[in-house]
């Protein structure tokens, strides 16, 4: 009876799933019942607002866009190759901390996330280009980690962001390393 009552509630979320709702509230609760609840309401995040694209030289590869896009894979991808590729040297010491735990948290890679977090010094990080959106970015993932920790089955659903990137100005896609108008709340 548990199993038709999970592929009930973890239907496509059709009205056709019959008998679930009239059933489920008579269930006891216990371990089964809150399984079915959480499963059934995964809290959604957005990704970063997106606008700007944060390249990270070399390569050159696109990581803000990247990670508000949630084309997450390809962006680890990418940073397992940067730290052979000088950008620690060039981009900052965190910068390849930031990105990778940002996509490891994106493809619900908690523990990594949260090693790739603790390699960031998250009071002064070492960003030396395109602060605004690597802020932004450590904001984020700071936020996941800690939620993941507080609740260590925390699975959100990404979704794109509803809001334009803090980085952006009403007159360019970026903000140039020291023009940011507007930083994030904190």
């Amino acid at each position: 009876m548990v199993v038709i009552l999970l592929s009930g509630a973890c239907g496509s979320g059709s009205d056709s799933a019959g008998p679930a709702p009239a059933t489920a509230p008579s269930i006891p609760s216990g371990p089964s019942a809150s399984s079915t609840t959480t499963t059934a309401s995964r809290p959604e995040r957005e990704y970063p607002g997106g606008g700007p694209t944060d390249p990270v030289f070399p390569p050159g590869d696109q990581a803000y866009a990247l990670i508000s896009a949630g084309t997450c894979a390809e962006l680890l991808d990418d940073t397992k190759a940067w730290v052979g590729q000088d950008v620690p040297d060039v981009e900052g010491l965190d910068t390849v901390s930031l990105y990778t735990g940002a996509a490891d948290a994106c493809l619900g890679r908690w523990r990594e996330a949260e090693d790739a977090l603790g390699q960031i010094d998250t009071a002064t990080p070492d960003f030396r280009n395109n602060r605004c959106e690597r802020e932004a970015v450590l904001a984020w993932l700071v936020a996941l980690v800690g939620e993941w920790k507080q609740d260590p089955t925390f699975s959100p659903v990404f979704v794109a962001s509803a809001s334009p990137s803090p980085c952006v100005t009403d007159d360019s896609t970026s903000t140039d390393p020291g023009a940011a108008t507007t930083t994030p709340a904190g």
